[in-house]
């Protein structure tokens, strides 16, 4: 064998059993999970019952690294860069996440060619929320008081999923309310709460404290059934729009590359997760639906999402920027 060849065939060896070994003793060090929206928002609250979890379960630490901004496009770009180790993550409100794909012409990513989907592992609806001083109290009492003011209410969009959730309920009522952009659940909720703005719809997770804090009221929500947490809270479906129905979902991604053993533990261990006491109780009171899924079903859940979103925001006329 040639002297120069017998070297470059070690090495390769060596790093492709240092990969293999590095798989199979994974998580060995604390994994980061990046979540793309401020502290209390869906996608964070509902990462947080998910990653304590796995903390337990694993004996590694699973941190949440929330990275805000640009419509939740700032932390998935940090994400899609972050070595493909399995040592950052990626926590998204699934629709949002297709969404931007979507609109935004110009992504420094693409959510098929720079991730590799791990599992979903959530899935709820939204819910329609007004402050406490606004004159309604159902979603039909609202559409009304919204016409008799056309022109001068203003709803809260935490993104484009919101934002375009909203404006299809509009759309079918024939009603016309300004639309104001933030950046996430939480600071939107806060001035709804505060009373700055009138109404917005968000994920059921961090709105669940304030309506039975009273500090809220819920109209309805997008799911065509009633969500367990709150039943006495009707449906788009039932009150204003029918065969109306929108729900969130949530899924865990890893950099393009990361190892498919990696992948396939990681997968696993979320779906044991799910179904551990701790998490089901913990969903369950914030509105949420257990989901799980293997890589494969994800992917192909991903790809039939982008063609459906793609037919919505054609169908409503939504700029592409």
């Amino acid at each position: 064998m040639n002297k120069y060849l017998l070297p470059i065939i070690i090495l390769i060896a060596s790093i492709g059993t240092s990969i293999y070994s590095s798989a199979q003793n994974y998580p060995a060090k604390s994994v980061k999970v990046i979540v793309p929206y401020p502290p209390g928002g869906g996608t964070d609250v509902i990462a947080r019952v998910l990653t304590t979890q796995l903390s337990v379960t694993s004996g590694q630490t699973f941190f949440i690294d929330n990275r805000a901004g640009g419509d939740a496009t700032i932390g998935a770009a940090i994400a899609a860069k972050s070595q493909n180790d399995g040592y950052t993550l990626l926590a998204v409100s699934g629709v949002p996440y297709v969404l931007n794909q979507i609109i935004y012409s110009k992504l420094p990513y693409n959510i098929i060619e720079d991730f590799e989907p791990v599992s979903l592992f959530a899935s709820g609806p939204l819910i329609l929320v007004v402050n406490p001083n606004v004159p309604v109290n159902t979603a039909s009492e609202f559409i009304e008081y919204a016409r008799l003011n056309q022109g001068k209410l203003n709803y809260a969009g935490s993104d484009q999923f919101t934002y375009l959730t909203m404006e299809m309920i509009l759309l079918a009522t024939n009603t016309k309310i300004t639309h104001v952009p933030y950046k996430g659940v939480g600071p939107s909720l806060n001035d709804v709460v505060g009373g700055h703005i009138p109404v917005m719809l968000s994920s059921l997770a961090p709105a669940i404290p304030f309506i039975n804090g009273k500090r809220l009221k819920a109209l309805a929500v997008t799911s065509k059934q009633r969500s367990q947490s709150l039943p006495d809270v009707p449906t788009i479906n039932e009150s204003i729009i029918p065969d109306y129905e929108v729900t969130a979902w949530y899924g865990l991604f890893a950099p393009k590359g990361t190892s498919k053993k990696i992948i396939n533990t990681l997968s696993d261990s979320i779906n044991k997760t799910n179904e551990t006491a701790e998490v089901k109780k913990s969903l369950t009171i914030l509105g949420t639906d257990i989901v799980k899924s293997t890589p494969d079903e994800f992917k192909h859940f991903l790809k039939v999402e982008l063609d459906k979103w793609g037919k919505v925001a054609k169908d409503t006329n939504i700029v592409i920027q």
